[in-house]
C-alpha cells in the first residue's frame, strides 16, 4: 500500500502537497495516470516508502558527509539518479506485473518462461 501526499491542483495539473516541510516535486498526470518524478533529492525522497526510503536516507546521508569533506556534489547527483529508477516504480505500479508477481509467488508457474539453454554451439 502506498501513501501520498495530499493533492491539489495548480496550473491545471494535480501536484503532490507537502511531505514534512518538503516541496514534493511529483504529481499525476491526469491524461496518462502518470506520477512524474523529478530526478531531485525530495522528489525521490518522497516517491520512496518502507525500506527503500531508509536506505535512500542512508545513502544520500553518507555521500552527503564525504561532500561536507571534498565538495564533490556529483556523489549526491550519482545517489538520487541510482535511486530515481525505484522511486518511479514506486510512484507508478504496474497492476499486471504485479499480479504476475503475486500468482507466481502463490504458486502459479504458467506465465514463466523457461531459460533458453546454451548447448555450446552457434547463437541464434
Amino acid at each position: 500500500m502506498r501513501a501520498y501526499a495530499p493533492v491539489k491542483e495548480i496550473h491545471g495539473r494535480k501536484q503532490m502537497g507537502e511531505n514534512n516541510g518538503v516541496d514534493v516535486e511529483i504529481g499525476r498526470d491526469t491524461a496518462q495516470d502518470i506520477v512524474p518524478v523529478a530526478k531531485t533529492g525530495p522528489a525521490v525522497w518522497a516517491a520512496l516508502t518502507g525500506e527503500a526510503r531508509t536506505s535512500f536516507e542512508d545513502e544520500f546521508r553518507a555521500a552527503l558527509a564525504k561532500t561536507g569533506e571534498d565538495f564533490d556534489l556529483d556523489r549526491l547527483t550519482k545517489v538520487v539518479h541510482a535511486w530515481w529508477p525505484a522511486a518511479w516504480g514506486t510512484a507508478n505500479p504496474d497492476r499486471e506485473v504485479d499480479e504476475a508477481i503475486e500468482r507466481y509467488r502463490d504458486g502459479d508457474e504458467s506465465e514463466v518462461s523457461p531459460a533458453p539453454v546454451y548447448d555450446g554451439g552457434e547463437r541464434p
